[in-house]
């Protein structure tokens, strides 16, 4: 069980809650949209990491190299660093 923040209000109210205590915003919609877009982020970084180091291994030369080892760490700026809200 977490907190997040009410789009509306800015209250800190458990996930798990069905509406906001002080504004009565329902709360459902937004918690399924967080989990979606972390989903999809997660993906995101997976498959940037796995064609990063594809085309680092078994590039023919030096230049498509170059370019797995860019999707590799934009791979890893997506799993790590944290998405504005």
């Amino acid at each position: 069980m977490a907190l997040v923040k009410c789009a509306d209000c800015q209250a800190e109210i458990s996930d798990q809650a069905p509406t906001c205590p002080k504004c009565g915003r329902p709360m459902a919609a937004q918690a399924a949209t967080a989990k979606k877009s972390s989903n999809q982020r997660l993906a995101t970084g997976v498959v940037l990491i796995a064609v990063g180091a594809l085309a680092y291994f078994f590039a023919p030369d030096i230049y498509l190299s170059m370019g797995g080892v860019i999707a590799g760490v934009a791979g890893l700026v997506v799993l790590f660093v944290p998405a504005k809200k």
